[in-house]
């Protein structure tokens, strides 16, 4: 089941705290202007949503590790992120960076 949130601009909400749940569950978060409430939350509902439990496997060169991650799980040169619900307008980015050198020369088969 996803948890979706809504919360109204310009409000301390603390979504940082609750939108790991937003998150983990595959939902939404939107954040809405409340005088613009009764169009933006008809637009919310009525997003066509065109895949269910998608999940995003993303694998990098040995020499390249994700930077900065907080969605997702890393297993070595591999991302995998649980998506949930996607629409139209669902997107995913990651960073990512070069290894440390004193880690590139540890890989075998790789000139530095």
């Amino acid at each position: 089941m996803a948890v979706s949130l809504v919360s109204l601009v310009e409000k301390d909400c603390k979504l940082e705290m609750i939108s790991p749940v937003a998150n983990l569950t595959g939902g939404n978060i939107v954040r809405v202007d409340p005088e613009k409430l009764d169009t933006q939350f008809k637009e919310f509902m009525k997003e066509t949503i065109v895949a269910t439990n998608v999940i995003v496997s993303i694998r990098v060169h040995k020499a390249i590790e994700f930077a900065n991650v907080q969605n997702g799980v890393i297993n070595g040169p591999q991302l995998v992120c649980d998506i949930g619900n996607a629409t139209p307008n669902t997107e995913l980015t990651f960073e990512y960076k070069l290894k440390k050198l004193e880690l590139l020369k540890k890989i075998p088969n790789f000139d530095v």
